[in-house]
């Protein structure tokens, strides 16, 4: 009999304690995944935003076909005749062969680019979302 109740009690603290550290996991930010994307940060001057705007949406299959995972677009606040790209890609590879693509300057000739861009290949080592602490 002592044993049962020895052997019950062990099993009740044990339960009691795994249910306790699940409580406690749940309610912890869950720590940001490592990923394997590339993005690239692009920027360029344009004679015209918005007929610079409408050739970059006019080839949002293409870039999607080429590894494009996700974008942003604006103007930088200084120079609103600058551009910004930001993209993301699944890998190094998929980011160089859009950017050397020869497709590209023909976009950005008719896009009304007026120089050569900046573009800059950035390795995401983590990410996190801000709790407003």
């Amino acid at each position: 009999m002592r044993f049962i109740l020895i052997s019950l009690t062990i099993l009740t603290f044990s339960l009691l304690m795994t249910s306790c550290v699940s409580a406690q996991s749940d309610t912890q930010p869950t720590p940001p995944m490592a990923t394997a994307t590339v993005t690239t940060y692009v920027t360029h001057p344009v004679a015209d935003y918005d007929a610079w705007k409408k050739v970059f949406d006019s080839i949002y299959d293409l870039r999607r076909s080429h590894g494009e995972l996700s974008y942003e677009v604006g103007t930088l606040t200084d120079q609103p005749g600058t551009v910004y790209v930001i993209n993301t890609w699944a890998s190094i590879e998929d980011a160089k062969g859009w950017l050397e693509n020869p497709e590209i300057a023909e976009n950005m000739a008719k896009a009304g680019v007026t120089a050569r861009p900046m573009i800059q290949y950035l390795q995401l080592d983590s990410r996190s979302a801000t709790d407003g602490k």
